[in-house]
């Protein structure tokens, strides 16, 4: 018989207690049958769905379920399928904890299947958390966090990932092991331009620059690793639908207004860097 979400999930984090600290206090967190608690009585639930929520202020997104999904779809159908075989390369004999940072509707992260890893994603997004742990398993997990505060002892993450996501450095340096491995996916200027021309032609927004973010990691982390790879993703009705409906690009586009019919197909680009913090 199937396991509940909340029976996995409370393994998981039972196995990875010793690597858990306390959002609110960075204290120590221990397990009490469903809780996690600390010493100075802060208190975390586990929901039905097999989350826990680290966040204890209001979040406001506009990630809701509906992008969320479209988001998993588009993923499921391979459109980032050549970028995580380059991460998978990249974790080759790790082991460890691996933490996804911003892992949204959980679909990259259970596609590295790299073996001897623990997994865990955390999100700000409820919506997107409550999606992922349809992937929960023994070996994989996601709670409701901040990346501003992450619910990790310092010093216990062995990879950390950071794919298409705001950074936090001072935490993801915090949360890393020295040797620890920090691998950040970044769009480059081509990635989806199609959407930027049909929705943005000769506007600020139809070109895009990667620079500050690249200049930004290289002066915080000594670079291991970097590759750029661009391809095109052919386009049917269904694929199409969903990655118009997947990106913030399209927030404040017009969509009514402009043809979509004829995009056959979307270009994907981005640097992956790898890098261990200075």
């Amino acid at each position: 018989m199937k396991r509940k979400k909340s029976e996995v999930a409370k393994d998981f984090f039972e196995n990875n207690i010793s690597k858990m600290c306390c959002p609110n206090c960075k204290a120590k967190i221990d397990e009490n049958k469903d809780l996690l608690t600390c010493v100075n009585n802060h208190y975390f639930t586990m929901s039905k769905q097999g989350f826990f929520h680290f966040v204890n202020h209001k979040i406001k997104t506009e990630y809701n379920k509906e992008m969320l999904m479209n988001r998993r779809l588009a993923i499921n159908y391979g459109i980032y399928d050549k970028v995580i075989e380059i991460i998978e390369k990249q974790l080759i004999n790790k082991e460890g904890l691996l933490l996804d940072a911003g892992s949204g509707e959980g679909s990259i992260l259970e596609k590295i299947t790299t073996k001897n890893i623990q997994k865990l994603g955390i999100d700000i997004s409820k919506d997107g958390v409550s999606l992922a742990t349809d992937y929960n398993n023994e070996n994989q997990c996601f709670s409701v966090a901040d990346l501003t505060n992450i619910p990790l002892a310092s010093n216990s993450v062995d990879v950390l990932i950071n794919f298409l996501s705001p950074a936090m450095y001072s935490e993801f340096r915090r949360v890393l092991k020295q040797d620890g491995i920090f691998i950040k996916v970044v769009p480059n200027s081509l990635y989806l331009n199609e959407l930027r021309h049909l929705f943005y032609k000769g506007t600020n927004k139809e070109k895009y620059k990667n620079d500050d973010v690249i200049n930004h990691f290289a002066d915080n982390c000594i670079v291991k690793f970097k590759q750029r790879i661009t391809y095109k993703v052919l386009l049917n009705n269904e694929l199409r639908e969903h990655i118009i409906k997947m990106t913030p690009l399209t927030w404040e586009a017009n969509k009514e207004k402009i043809n979509t019919e004829n995009l056959n197909n979307i270009t994907i680009d981005f640097d992956i860097l790898v890098g261990e913090f200075k």
